[in-house]
């Protein structure tokens, strides 16, 4: 049996900073039946020991985002390293996944404003040295969880990441992509 990293307290003020990151400690305090310098220092504990991270989250709905999965087939270990160091500062990818002790698939949870955005990325994916084929699953809505960790350190440089143009791009010359975030030509909504 495992040792339990997390105990009641830990959940109850877990469970507040989901519903509310900005919750003074006076309140957790309250709820929780510590003093604040008690909270506190649970709070400290949990984010040194990396269990949390109190982090500024993006609505979905609120910035009209579309989501979408892309699954990726890559022919071999080394395709594989080289795609996923290739996409790490991309801005439209949320995140990337990988299965325990597999280094042909990858799954990347992506945004952008349209379907043309999407298929953009797609294409981008597709063009990669090593990518035996690549899907694209589009998502309709986001259930429990409005609020996604969108990457948006990642759009403060002066260009895309890929070395992309979006001037040169189908999709965005026929305005069904606002392009990339970190593009000047950008026209999206973050």
């Amino acid at each position: 049996m495992q040792e339990k990293v997390l105990d009641d307290i830990d959940r109850k003020i877990i469970a507040i900073l989901r519903e509310n990151g900005r919750s003074k400690l006076v309140e957790l305090s309250k709820f929780i039946g510590f003093t604040s310098m008690g909270v506190k220092k649970r709070v400290a504990k949990l984010v040194e020991r990396n269990i949390v991270n109190i982090t500024a989250m993006l609505n979905k709905s609120a910035l009209n985002l579309q989501l979408a999965f892309i699954s990726v087939n890559v022919d071999d270990p080394n395709s594989f390293t080289r795609f996923i160091t290739h996409f790490e500062d991309c801005p439209k990818v949320i995140a990337a996944f990988t299965r325990r002790n597999e280094t042909s698939k990858i799954f990347m949870l992506v945004f952008g404003e349209t379907n043309g955005a999407l298929n953009g990325l797609l294409d981008a994916v597709k063009k990669q040295n090593g990518v035996v084929d690549a899907e694209l699953q589009s998502l309709d809505d986001v259930h429990y969880m409005p609020h996604l960790p969108i990457r948006v350190e990642k759009m403060l440089r002066d260009s895309p990441p890929c070395g992309a143009r979006c001037i040169s791009c189908i999709y965005y010359q026929k305005n069904n992509c606002s392009g990339c975030p970190t593009s000047p030509e950008y026209r999206g909504t973050i």
